[in-house]
């Protein structure tokens, strides 16, 4: 026995050298050889194949300039940096080439190492063997005197029994956590045995935070303790027990090292990292590709004009501890809950005012200043749409004996202004033709907390539309009544320039080119028709409409006597501008400026807006007196006059006024007041490039194309359908009839469906198909569009529509203060709330929270949404390339660098207001003494080098402290990505319960119209069930609904699909882990966690359309819902060939992708958190030794088992644990890495293997 022992003793070292030459080292990873196997492998004794192994592969960091081919990613690719399976075998050399394990074991050497005693006799028990190798006489070399055999476990492809829970924390961030990442594996879902039933994790105390919790914890140290104390069933002569049954699923043993396996060293920390007062000089004013990837011939990072910077992410990061540009905090706590303040930093400025023209689009030169990167965070509502209504009115001329009716040919007629009186008097023309504009505003709030903006004189959001492309031209009587179409910003009368000194000859005033609308956003106004200065506040998600406010009791005949606020008759006069001073004061003609306008809660309405009669001024518009048939007085002037029995048409068009500045633009400008000291400083610019005069109209309705209202085949409207009386009131003007729509609006998931209102046919809800949750980010700082590419315009987040509007008045511009957005613009296809982004009210748990920093949304395409942790490929980029130029795959290169070389510590000073305010300090301090208050209850503390507690806390509350504190944690339950076990997936996916989280619920009525405005309401999260065996994700740590749920009603889970989370049943789990591993075997092994988060790269299919886990879910059919309950539909090639995209077929699917009811594998992602790795660093290593006579009769037989940890000391203590790779200073730790140690060591008894 002696001599068994000593052979299965050499097994063990043998082995352990294995390990610690070949996974020693932090750039290598590990798998079993399912991975490389073809699906399904024999359950049986492997003789043609070994799934169990363990294999040991090099890293393969990506190199963005000379990325990976197709060849590269292949199982052959694969092979190339494959070191060594790690068993015994008499040809050692062999085990050093990857289809080694397709092999099996010869027969006659092969010694069972787990067997059915330990995993049972089903058909999915898999066995595992290694070959016996001789142990030869020292005396007599030909004299075998024993045998040994080893096979090395890895323990981290398996799902952790007794990671346990923490209790939830206080105030709503410390709730909040409860939703930000993984805990205990649920590993109930794998119907474990216990007694009379199965087990479930209900049953059992694992909550750390207490006594008898944390007892429990850590007495789970072994599969039998593990069984005696969750009171599972033990193994008997008939049955393996409940753990041995899932031997190769569960474990209580793994722990891993937050090695960086792309590079070498341990990741760096994002929490510590953001403590920092300021960010390091490797940081700050840095770009994030710059930095992280070395430049080699050709285009280098230094150009690509769209690298985010550093300093754009930890501004995020940092949003709960932020202050304003007033040194307020961000983030406020109000009885009903945390509230954010918008603002921006005082240098931030996305465009700079332009006299007479639009905005310019500031630093877009990207070795300058970078535009897109604010050295603060910069919060606003974003632009769902602007819209402006147009509308036909026909008022009187004169003042009349009888309000409302209209005036008598033999009646007395006192003309209300005496020029019409001298030029129209007893011409039986009577009334005026006037066009009604209405601008209107709907603004988003993207965020998962309201947003409060300030109505303050100092500090309000200003809206400016400028240069609408607009142009119109009258028929009277089938005749038209001006040259051409006349532009919008061609309608206005001229000005004296000597004012009303009439002994001094007309000179008229110069005319701005350009027409602008300008509102301030106001809760409301007061008596005197002044802003109130009352903050607004935005619900969670909420889509909330502003429209021009213009005194309700207000006529166009006071207008005519006093032009004070909506005859826009002359406001286009250069002493409007307010950034012109001509010396000249306008007031004297006109109080009327459409850039100076006050924009309150609702749509106001068709009559309220703006109104001129000037529409046809102009020598290039205006006909002449002798071409006007039934003229008898020939006067005309700027107008269009009618007489009673008068009929009209209009055709209209999206054209540019051809005297406005070139190129001619589109503009949406917001500026955060008093934000930047630069007063021509704009927060945000959405620009449209629309070409040439006429390059709008050519994109939407061809060449020369041109609506008509009435449509052709209708008569044409009477003076009498179109008359208001004079008198009569903005709010009562029931015959202004609005015909046409202009509207710059976000993509939404109806995007491209054609609806058809009255007979015409529309696109109210976005011309193109699109995946705006994906692709088409509205909430960006700035953007700028070319309107003639069909290209550009599907992947842009806005774009323009010009429609027909009769009897679509109520459906397009919905009434009232909420609007619609998300899944349409109509208000019976949109949605009044959708949330998009996470705010975080503590220190980070995940490396998703990066997407709320916009890090791949920028001026320059391709847009990314939601980048970090996704994978879809975008429709602008050919698969094969992860650059192409100026274009770049943002969510490739971030996962690249983010999910190799960061994690998320959770030592971070947290809010006092909405959290608990504990400092880093104080969490460091009770972390490593023992007492954890960290939000992951996986990481726990070591004092590498034998380090102390005290120690151990001062080094990482250093300004290196993000950079050494990888070295003093271990993940408990470390969990390797590589799994090929559908039972373990199913556990990791099933680790977050949301226990104690709240959620911040929105009110589905209107609000009022002015304060108080309904507030959300605080609520918790519906717990699931005690026999709930699905999972739970939710990309918000708090939402604003409940999960979607199979039980939950249509209307609840439609609301849930864009506020919530999503909770999946068992049947779902079970198969997300199936097509997970399907998935595993067929890209795997992944050799850095790059290329598990990424998609592959090559011709366009499922490997290259998505990464592993999302294309799992996609074929999974989870999100099958989409349609039901998102509000999208499944663009198909029908939608997509007429687009001239690289890879349409990343257009194709579902248009609602990426809403927060739609899994996305970042979902999932956040769930593993700090636990995915693609590396193992806990081995079990099952041994085997005999000892054999002369005659080679086996005398005695001996086996052991060993748990091995890879710890973070190097193996030479010349090299402390932090030190990077390329400062190493001893050979050994070069070639050898970080030391192996044995935890635990026994000897196995027979029915034990």
């Amino acid at each position: 026995m002696q001599t068994a022992r000593a052979n299965a003793r050499l097994a063990l070292q043998l082995a352990i050298a294995d390990l610690q030459k070949y996974a020693g080292p932090d750039q290598r990873i590990t798998a079993t050889a399912e991975t490389i196997l073809p699906s399904p492998v024999p359950p049986a004794i492997q003789t043609s194949g070994q799934p169990m192994l363990t294999g040991v592969w090099k890293s393969r960091k990506l190199d963005p300039n000379d990325p990976d081919t197709e060849a590269d990613q292949t199982k052959t690719g694969r092979s190339l940096h494959f070191s060594k399976w790690l068993t015994s075998c008499g040809s050692p050399t062999s085990t050093e080439a990857q289809d080694f394990a397709s092999g099996g074991v010869p027969p006659a050497k092969a010694e069972i190492l787990v067997s059915e005693k330990v995993v049972g006799t089903d058909l999915t028990a898999i066995k595992v063997s290694a070959e016996r190798v001789n142990v030869m006489d020292a005396k007599v070399p030909t004299l075998v005197r024993g045998t040994y055999a080893y096979a090395v476990l890895d323990e981290g492809v398996k799902a952790s029994i007794n990671v346990g829970t923490n209790a939830v924390g206080t105030g709503l961030a410390g709730q909040a956590a409860a939703l930000g990442g993984g805990q205990q594996p649920g590993i109930d879902r794998l119907k474990l045995p216990a007694g009379a039933g199965d087990f479930t994790l209900a049953s059992v105390n694992l909550d750390r935070s207490t006594t008898d919790g944390k007892s429990l914890v850590n007495k789970l140290i072994s599969r039998g303790n593990g069984e005696l104390g969750l009171k599972l069933d033990l193994p008997t002569a008939n049955s393996p027990g409940a753990l041995g049954k899932n031997f190769h699923d569960l474990t209580p043993y793994s722990l891993g090292l937050l090695t960086n396996v792309a590079d070498g060293g341990f990741k760096r920390d994002l929490n510590l990292l953001a403590e920092l007062p300021t960010l390091p000089a490797e940081y700050a004013g840095k770009k994030i590709y710059k930095t992280s990837f070395k430049d080699a011939p050709g285009p280098g990072w230094n150009e690509l004009a769209s690298d985010p910077k550093w300093d754009r992410a930890f501004s995020y990061l940092n949003l709960f501890k932020a202050k304003t540009y007033k040194n307020e905090p961000v983030l406020f706590d109000s009885p009903d809950g945390p509230v954010m303040r918008a603002t921006a930093p005082r240098d931030w400025k996305g465009g700079k005012f332009v006299k007479q023209n639009n905005a310019t689009i500031t630093n877009l030169n990207p070795t300058g200043p970078d535009y897109d990167t604010p050295s603060g965070p910069v919060l606003l509502p974003a632009i769902a749409k602007v819209q402006v209504v147009f509308s036909l009115c026909v008022r009187d001329m004169a003042k009349l004996e009888v309000p409302g009716q209209p005036p008598l040919t033999n009646g007395p007629e006192n003309f209300i202004r005496s020029l019409w009186e001298t030029g129209l008097k007893g011409t039986g023309w009577n009334y005026l033709l006037t066009l009604n504009y209405a601008p209107i505003i709907t603004l988003h709030n993207p965020y998962n907390v309201p947003i409060e903006f300030s109505g303050a004189d100092d500090s309000y959001l200003q809206i400016d539309l400028v240069n609408v492309p607009f142009a119109m031209q009258v028929e009277r009587n089938g005749e038209p009544q001006m040259k051409d179409f006349a532009t919008l910003g061609s309608m206005k009368q001229g000005l004296n320039k000597n004012l009303n000194n009439w002994s001094i000859p007309y000179v008229e005033k110069p005319v701005s080119p350009t027409k602008r609308f300008g509102m301030r956003i106001a809760n409301g106004v007061n008596a005197a028709g002044q802003a109130l200065t009352t903050p607004i506040r935005m619900l969670p998600g909420e889509v909330r409409v502003f429209s021009v406010w213009m005194p309700p009791t207000r006529t166009w005949g006071q207008e005519q006597l006093e032009a004070k606020y909506f005859d826009d008759w002359a406001s286009t006069q250069l002493g409007f501008d307010p950034a012109v001073s001509d010396g000249d004061d306008n007031t004297f003609w006109t109080k009327t400026d459409t850039s100076k306008t006050v924009a309150v809660p609702g749509w106001t309405g068709v009559g309220s807006g703006f109104s001129t009669h000037n529409l046809a001024s102009g020598p290039e518009y205006n006909l002449k007196d002798d071409e006007l048939p039934d003229n008898p007085k020939g006067y005309r002037g700027n107008t269009i006059p009618l007489k009673v029995d008068d009929k009209i048409r209009v055709k209209f068009a999206p054209i540019a006024y051809k005297k406005a500045p070139q190129p001619y633009r589109f503009s949406v400008e917001m500026t955060l007041r008093g934000a930047n000291a630069d007063k021509t400083a704009r927060t945000s610019v959405l620009e449209f490039n629309i070409g040439a005069v006429d390059g709008l109209q050519k994109q939407l309705l061809g060449n020369n194309g041109f609506l008509s209202y009435p449509p052709e085949g209708e008569d044409p409207r009477t003076r009498s359908e179109l008359y208001n009386n004079y008198q009569t009131d903005v709010q009562n003007l029931t015959k202004a009839r609005p015909f046409a729509l202009f509207s710059a609006y976000a993509g939404t998931t109806q995007g491209g469906v054609e609806v058809t209102d009255g007979g015409v046919p529309s696109y109210d809800n976005g011309r193109y198909p699109a995946k705006p949750w994906l692709f088409g980010n509205h909430a960006g700082l700035v953007s700028t569009k070319n309107v003639e590419n069909n290209n550009e315009s599907s992947m842009r987040s806005h774009e323009m529509n010009f429609t027909y509007l009769p009897g679509n008045t109520l459906n397009a511009v919905r009434a009232g203060d909420r609007g619609t957005f998300v899944t349409g613009h109509t208000a019976l296809d949109g949605r009044p709330f959708g949330t998009l982004f996470d705010v975080p009210l503590g220190p980070v748990q995940s490396l998703c929270a990066l997407n709320g920093a916009g890090l791949a949304t920028s001026i320059y395409q391709p847009c990314f949404v939601q980048p970090v942790g996704n994978s879809y490929a975008h429709p602008l980029l050919d698969t094969s390339s992860i650059r192409e130029g100026d274009l770049a795959d943002h969510s490739y290169l971030l996962n690249s660098i983010f999910y190799d070389g960061y994690y998320c510590s959770g030592i971070q000073t947290r809010s006092s207001t909405i959290g608990d305010g504990k400092t880093a300090a104080a969490l460091a301090g009770t972390f490593f003494n023992g007492a954890s208050e960290l939000s992951d209850p996986r990481l726990t503390p070591y004092f590498a080098d034998g380090g102390t507690p005290t120690a151990a806390v001062a080094s990482v509350l250093s300004g290196e402290g993000f950079k050494k504190v990888a070295a003093l944690q271990l993940v408990k339950g470390s969990f390797n990505v590589n799994s090929t076990s559908e039972e373990a997936w199913k556990a990791m996916l099933s680790a977050m319960t949301g226990k104690g989280a709240r959620i911040l619920e929105v009110p589905t009525a209107q609000p009022p119209a002015v304060p108080p405005i309904q507030t959300v309401v605080a609520k918790d999260l519906t717990e699931t069930p005690a026999d709930f065996m699905g999972a739970r994700f939710s990309r918000f740590r708090v939402p604003n609904s409940q999960p979607i749920t199979s039980t939950g009603s249509e209307d609840d889970n439609k609301a849930s699909y864009w506020q919530g989370g999503r909770d999946l049943t068992e049947a779902e789990l079970t198969t997300l882990a199936k097509e997970i591993v399907t998935q595993v075997k067929q890209r795997g092994p992944f050799l850095s966690m790059s290329e598990f988060v990424n998609r592959e790269l090559g011709a366009a299919g499922d490997l290259t359309l998505a990464g592993a886990l999302q294309t799992a879910i996609d074929k999974s059919g989870i999100n099958s819902g989409a349609a039901t309950y998102g509000g999208g539909y499944e663009i198909t090639s029908t939608q997509t060939d007429p687009l001239e995209l690289e890879t349409k077929e990343a257009l194709q699917g579902s248009s609602a992708a990426g809403a927060p009811g739609y899994l996305m594998q970042g979902d999932v992602l956040n769930v593993l958190g700090n636990s995915a790795t693609v590396r193992s660093d806990t081995f079990v290593i099952r041994t085997y030794g005999d000892a054999r006579d002369s005659s080679g009769k086996v005398t005695a037989r001996a086996w052991c088992e060993a748990v091995v940890q890879r710890v973070p000391e190097y193996v030479d203590q010349a090299d402390t644990a932090d030190t990077a790779p390329g400062v190493l200073t001893s050979q050994a730790n070069k070639d050898y890495g970080r030391r192996f140690t044995i935890q635990s060591f026994r000897y196995l008894q027979p029915d034990e293997v």
